[in-house]
């Protein structure tokens, strides 16, 4: 799951990015950690690049079977 949202985000900002995935017993959260100027290449506008970027994210928890609920945040 890492690699997929680096990979992405990689790809909309054209630098690297750290992902770090936090864990408890009921969600992960995934924590993206960019330039502040990148941020906003990344919410997109309305949110609707990084509502894709979590529909992703729930899809493939889907189909790995990941137990919880996962969320992506960007600081």
């Amino acid at each position: 799951m890492e690699k997929l949202v680096k990979y992405i985000i990689d790809q909309i900002t054209g630098e690297s990015s750290e992902v770090a995935i936090v864990k408890s017993e009921t969600q992960s959260i995934i924590q993206v950690k960019l330039p502040q100027e990148k941020i906003g290449q990344v919410i997109g506008r309305g949110g609707r690049v990084i509502k894709a970027i979590r529909t992703l994210v729930g899809a493939k928890a889907n189909k790995e079977k990941l137990p919880g609920s996962w969320r992506v945040e960007v600081h």
